[in-house]
């Protein structure tokens, strides 16, 4: 998952439709450290159909279909 986001761009800004304020960088990374200590062995989870939007030179953002993988 992480390989999807630009995180080392100081503008990272993470949002999800489950969290009801865009958050940081430092959220997003212990988000995915708590989902690796905390998910069911042998569960990834895997996105796909990943598409990225330019929104101009500077800005973009992605829509991933994410689901998982038993």
């Amino acid at each position: 998952m992480q390989s999807l986001f630009w995180f080392d761009d100081e503008r990272f800004v993470e949002v999800e439709n489950h969290i009801p304020e865009p958050f940081s960088k430092e959220k997003f990374l212990w988000i995915m450290d708590w989902i690796r200590k905390n998910q069911k062995p042998g569960r990834k989870m895997k996105f796909y159909d990943t598409k990225i939007y330019f929104l101009s030179s500077d800005v973009a953002y992605s829509v991933s279909m994410r689901g998982i993988e038993e």
